[in-house]
């Protein structure tokens, strides 16, 4: 009897990642029937490297429109790590190219399919470590320079790329907690919360097909369904999503660089810059991030201390300063004066 080809590993890849993405009305009801808690997950912090432009006051994403993905992520008790991803429609890339391209890289580069819902796409990406205390000091630069959190090997893949890493700015971060597959009730799951602050939220719920990736589908979306779990089957991507959300604010603030350069005489501002102090009831946990007042999300100076500790000396700090809630030290507008106090950035 032949194998149905529908149900076959598209050719190449090592796998496909099959998710199902619940929105924020369903996140609390999906961590509790599949018995996750916030104390289980590992914490992470996530920013997305781009190139925004204007065009009729709408944000653009020319990166993500060709494609690419530029991750930067910190990781609670692991290395910070960077990830260069091509992520097009199946078919839009030669595996045996690609293989051969990355051949010396080991289990760096990677090919997986990418499936939600009836959207399938392939993924190759390459993985570089980060340098601790890295990531602290780029989101501090004015202007930026993206390319210091890249691996050599993943320059020069950016390179062939046409990349422009001289005119890319981070956004973000977003707060992110990830669950392993046998955690809780998971069973074979992987789980992914994401957050921005109030405006987004949501848990993305994988599988790893390494065979007939349609029946894993089709078992991942019956088990969500057999937990009463709403499914959004044409919902974006959550990396498109976050990104929309950033550049759309990003867009609506004139401090931040839209283009090729800051505008003559202006120092470049950068979306993470400022930061004022806020409480999440969704994530206790970590009160160490913040909104700052162009709705997009920076990172509050701040000791990793017991909760009780959280919050004093903050009340007679002078207008436009604040007081470091645990050393009594000004920090001007809430952000680190230098890279040794971004290293106390309390991880997501």
């Amino acid at each position: 009897m032949s194998t149905d080809r529908r149900s076959a590993l598209p050719p190449g890849v090592d796998g496909v990642e099959i998710k199902v993405t619940l929105g924020a009305a369903m996140v609390e009801r999906g961590r509790q029937a599949f018995r996750i808690g916030l104390a289980q997950a590992e914490r992470r912090s996530i920013w997305f490297a781009e190139r925004l432009g204007r065009q009729d006051d709408s944000a653009e994403l020319p990166l993500l429109s060709r494609g690419v993905i530029i991750r930067i992520r910190q990781r609670e008790g692991e290395d910070d790590d960077a990830t260069l991803k091509l992520r097009d429609p199946e078919g839009c890339l030669d595996p045996d190219l690609w293989r051969e391209r990355t051949k010396s890289l080991g289990k760096r580069a990677k090919l997986e399919g990418d499936w939600v819902g009836e959207r399938h796409l392939l993924s190759a990406s390459l993985d570089g470590k980060i340098e601790g205390g890295r990531i602290e000091e780029v989101v501090a630069e004015h202007p930026q320079q993206v390319r210091r959190l890249l691996s050599e090997a993943q320059q020069a893949l950016a390179e062939e790329l046409l990349l422009p890493l001289e005119e890319v700015q981070l956004l973000g971060p977003v707060r992110a907690a990830k669950w392993s597959p046998g955690m809780g009730e998971l069973g074979d799951i992987a789980a992914e919360l994401w957050e921005v602050g109030d405006q987004l939220r949501f848990l993305e719920l994988s599988v790893l097909a390494k065979d007939d990736p349609l029946g894993h589908q089709q078992r991942l979306e019956e088990t969500v369904g057999s937990h009463s779990l709403e499914v959004d089957p044409k919902a974006e991507t959550k990396t498109r999503t976050v990104l929309e959300h950033f550049a759309a604010a990003a867009s609506r603030d004139p401090a931040i660089p839209m283009g090729p350069g800051p505008p003559p005489g202006r120092r470049a501002a950068s979306p993470t810059q400022v930061s004022t102090q806020r409480n999440d009831p969704q994530m206790t946990h970590n009160p160490g991030f913040s909104m700052n007042p162009r709705g997009t999300y920076g990172s509050v100076v701040q000791d990793r201390d017991p909760p009780a500790h959280l919050g004093q000396g903050t009340a007679d700090a002078p207008p436009g300063v604040r007081l470091h809630p645990h050393r009594r030290e000004l920090t001007s507008g809430g952000v680190a004066s230098s890279p040794e106090d971004h290293r106390r950035v309390l991880m997501s």
